[in-house]
């Protein structure tokens, strides 16, 4: 663990636990709109189609980008215990 969270990217977990509605009250004021809050899985989902058909199709059910993928999304996993905040400024 370090307190310089980018000294090493990829290399250390970042995890943190964040007050939603502080940043989405913020993005607001701030004139940004559609925010949105989903899972992990659902924001994959709508943001990144193509990638995750192309890992789909290129890959064997055990390559490692396949694995990673299918933690990153599955339910069970990754999908819906980690949380994706987006908002778009115009």
């Amino acid at each position: 663990m370090s307190s310089e969270i980018l000294a090493y990217p990829t290399d250390q977990d970042i995890t943190c636990h964040l007050c939603w509605d502080i940043l989405e009250n913020t993005l607001d004021r701030f004139g940004f709109t559609e925010i949105t809050l989903q899972t992990q899985e659902s924001f994959l989902m709508k943001n990144a189609q193509q990638q995750i058909q192309n890992i789909f199709i290129h890959n064997s059910p055990l390559n490692p980008k396949m694995l990673a993928l299918r933690e990153l999304i599955h339910p069970a996993h990754l999908g819906h215990g980690l949380q994706a905040l987006s908002a778009i400024k115009l």
